[in-house]
C-alpha cells in the first residue's frame, strides 16, 4: 500500500505530508458539513477503521451528525474473507440501515 500511496502523491510520506494533509477529508469539515453515515469494516486491511473513527470524531467535534457503523469481523469488501468478491450481502441489511439515515437526517414533508 506505501508504494501506491507514494505513487499517487508523488513521492514518500516524508517529502508530501502536506499534500497528503490536504486529501484527507477531515480538513475540509466544517459545521455546515452534511450529515453523515459512516460503514467501515473493523478489519479492513485498506483502508484501517482508526481513519473512519478519526473523521466520525473531528465530524462530532464540529457538531455536524454522523453515525459510524462498524461492522465487526469484516474487511474492505465488508466480508469476513478478503478475497470473496461482493455479493448481496451485507447489502440487505446495511440499505435498511442507510434508509433509515436518510429517513432521519433528511427528512422530507409532503404537502
Amino acid at each position: 500500500m506505501t508504494a501506491v500511496l507514494d505513487a499517487l502523491f508523488g513521492g514518500p510520506a516524508s517529502r508530501t505530508t502536506a499534500l497528503r494533509e490536504l486529501a484527507s477529508p477531515r480538513i475540509h469539515v466544517t459545521p455546515s458539513s452534511a450529515p453523515f453515515l459512516i460503514i467501515h469494516g473493523a478489519r479492513d486491511e485498506t483502508v484501517p477503521v482508526r481513519q473512519a473513527r478519526a473523521m466520525a470524531e473531528t465530524l462530532r467535534q464540529s457538531g455536524v451528525p454522523v453515525t459510524l457503523h462498524e461492522i465487526e469481523g469484516v474487511f474492505h469488501n465488508l466480508l469476513p474473507e478478503t478475497d470473496v468478491p461482493w455479493g448481496t450481502e451485507p447489502w440487505s441489511e446495511l440499505a435498511a440501515l442507510a434508509l433509515a439515515f436518510f429517513q432521519t437526517t433528511l427528512p422530507v414533508t409532503i404537502s
